[in-house]
């Protein structure tokens, strides 16, 4: 097997942090308010502005917990939420802990159906949400209203009722079609990917940071690294104004030039928008950042060279899976001739280890046009599922661990990929995604790359078609840039000029857009030719 990362050493290490810091999230957060107690912990940057100490954000959530117990709530129960990212859904999941039970964070804008399956999935009692109505949810499920109590009790010490290894939140995660799915994460695992990727943000030098969080906090990765890692190391979290789940382009600016943000963490979706304002609209607005964190999945090489050009800044691409862990990988610490532009997600976090196998479990032996020299990788860069092993690993899906974390601790990813001469992983796309067309691998991202370097090109997707035989061809879907006109024969012309002949499209076919994940995750399931 080709593996890349450290284990035991570093797992132990980080593990043992994690107790220091009280072993719970709550911990951490009386931890952090007693050391950080007049710092600006949660501040929201926007139409309704509000600064909160982390000592405030701590009496906050006390509060909150209450209001939970009085609604029934108990240890272990499940409490969803469908509240905008912003300072009530973090106090309000920081409550749910307190309390002794599970956070369910759910997208807010869902449809009833939808909604329904997910609370009776979770197993919910209550609701936490600033606009459900009673009689669209399940029998036996309460609504909690999102707002922040006025009165905090005294403080008492975090005894939640939970330890380490206690459930503390099921990240819901955009699969197939087909019934929810929830990954389970323990207090331990997500506090260490907190320090795991505190350590890796350490590189460079310390500082009290104004993280500026642009991604989605009902989602995994904005848990991470928009909350926790900000409160591990007592930095303050700045909220632009939201539109639902997702941040604003002006609330992102106007939160960056309001609160001098020093650290942005966004999605591919968040970049490709910033990357059309050029430098003149970016450099008040971030003129103090000194890191754009990009996850959970890269942003296209164009839009992070479009970033470097703007800003003087290269993304900070970050790898994650809410099925597996929020943050596995990272480019923090790659030097500029590491190709941090060029595809790579960099290297696992401390204490994480990512193995390539074949489907088999063995080595994996690249399966590309022998005929091309240009389409096999060398023998450092050969593809192969990716499996991952460390302390922020989720322990499988909700309710009975299913896919979880072998014998050996390894989970697989259901990515392809491969590492390069610095060690740094590429993805070369979803396993379920992989094209075989006339007995030749087809990676779809690699064409959509391709395809999205004409100027005309907003989006695309790559999926299989099939021709009058039945027999398996490339698709191509194609979202035209706003007031530009692009042909089929002209992507097919360009897909000829970079790709070999099995790779170019059979048939390209328009749509006004296509549907992505709220982390900007291209959902080509849902795409069909």
């Amino acid at each position: 097997m080709i593996t890349v990362g450290t284990h035991t050493t570093a797992i132990r290490d980080i593990e043992n942090a994690a107790e220091e810091l009280g072993g719970t999230i709550p911990g951490l957060l009386a931890h952090t308010a007693n050391e950080s107690s007049a710092v600006p912990g949660l501040v929201a940057v926007g139409a309704d502005p509000r600064v909160l100490s982390w000592a405030e954000v701590e009496r906050a959530a006390v509060a909150k917990a209450d209001e939970l117990r009085s609604a029934g709530v108990r240890v272990g129960d499940r409490v969803a939420t469908a509240v905008p990212t912003g300072v009530e859904l973090a106090v309000t999941m920081l409550a749910i802990l307190r309390a002794g039970a599970v956070a369910a964070p759910l997208a807010t804008g869902l449809d009833r159906e939808t909604m329904v399956a997910l609370l009776e999935h979770s197993g919910a009692t209550v609701l936490v949400s600033d606009g459900a109505s009673r009689d669209e949810l399940p029998h036996g499920v309460s609504v909690l209203d999102s707002g922040i109590p006025a009165a905090a009790p005294p403080l008492s010490p975090p005894s939640s009722g939970r330890a380490g290894d206690d459930l503390a939140v099921l990240a819901y995660f955009a699969g197939v079609d087909g019934p929810p799915r929830a990954a389970m994460y323990t207090h331990r695992a997500l506090l260490a990917n907190a320090v795991q990727l505190r350590r890796c943000l350490a590189v460079g030098g310390t500082g009290r940071h104004r993280v500026l969080l642009a991604a989605p906090l009902a989602h995994l990765y904005g848990i991470v690294s928009g909350l926790l890692t900000p409160m591990l190391a007592g930095w303050s979290v700045l909220l632009p104004s939201r539109n639902g789940d997702g941040a604003t382009l002006e609330g992102v600016l106007g939160a960056g030039r309001a609160g001098r943000a020093t650290i942005l963490v966004g999605t591919p979706a968040t970049y490709t928008e910033l990357s059309g304002l050029g430098a003149q609209r970016l450099d008040e607005p971030l003129a103090g950042v000194s890191r754009m964190l990009c996850g959970p999945s890269p942003a296209h090489p164009r839009v992070s060279a479009a970033m470097r050009r703007a800003t003087g800044l290269g993304l900070v691409q970050c790898y994650g899976r809410a099925e597996v862990a929020g943050v596995l990988t990272s480019t923090l610490g790659l030097a500029p001739g590491e190709a941090q532009d060029f595809g790579t997600v960099g290297r696992p976090l401390p204490g994480t280890e990512i193995t390539l196998v074949d489907s088999g479990g063995g080595q994996e032996l690249t399966l590309l046009d022998p005929a091309d020299p240009a389409d096999v990788f060398t023998d450092e860069a050969s593809t192969g599922l990716l499996e991952v092993r460390g302390p922020a690993s989720s322990a499988g899906y909700w309710p009975d661990g299913e896919f979880g974390p072998d014998a050996d601790g390894w989970s697989r990813t259901g990515d392809v990929g491969y590492f390069d001469a610095h060690g740094g992983l590429h993805l070369a796309d979803r396993a379920a995604d992989v094209l075989v067309v006339r007995g030749f691998t087809v990676y779809p991202h690699e064409v959509e790359d391709v395809i999205a370097e004409l100027a005309q090109v907003a989006d695309v997707a790559v999926v299989g078609a099939r021709d009058d035989d039945g027999v398996t061809t490339v698709g191509a879907v194609v979202v035209p840039t706003v007031g530009a006109t692009v042909t089929a024969a002209e992507v097919l012309a360009h897909c000829a000029q970079e790709l070999p002949a099995y790779k170019v499209p059979a048939t390209v076919r328009f749509v006004a857009e296509l549907p992505h994940t709220p982390t900007g995750l291209l959902r080509r399931n849902r795409v069909g030719m």
